[in-house]
């Protein structure tokens, strides 16, 4: 597929940032399709190394279940605190709007079951393969 070997920036310009005072320090929030649905509230969190997805929105998506595979990782969150990821799946996740400027990476999530305002968290994983970090 020429699509997933083609080098794609993401790149933005004055008009994106007119919606904004600056400085700031929001968080990237962005909808991306994985596994090709629309997944929003996605947040891109430089300091994750791992990609997570919720276990509610993982539900939703009726993923096969022969692709889970179980996961003894721990992960350790903002507040210090130590959760287990349920199980993990990797799944293809495209960047980019156009055609003919995508990225697909398929990237392994863990499904975790916490109570979370985003749906999935893209950590380092995706942005290392996306030439992002």
């Amino acid at each position: 597929d020429i699509l997933n070997n083609r080098n794609c920036p993401i790149t933005f310009n004055m008009e994106d940032a007119n919606h904004f005072a600056h400085p700031h320090s929001d968080a990237l929030v962005i909808t991306v399709p994985i596994c090709g649905i629309p997944v929003h509230r996605v947040m891109v969190d430089t300091g994750a190394y791992s990609s997570i997805l919720m276990l509610r929105d993982f539900d939703k998506m009726g993923l096969d279940p022969a692709e889970i595979r179980p996961c003894n990782d721990q992960i350790q969150g903002f507040n210090g605190s130590i959760s287990k990821p349920i199980v993990e799946i990797i799944l293809p996740v495209r960047f980019g709007t156009s055609e003919n400027a995508t990225k697909l990476v398929m990237e392994t999530f863990k499904v975790m079951d916490i109570n979370n305002e985003y749906n999935a968290i893209i950590g380092r994983t995706t942005l290392y393969k996306l030439r992002a970090a």
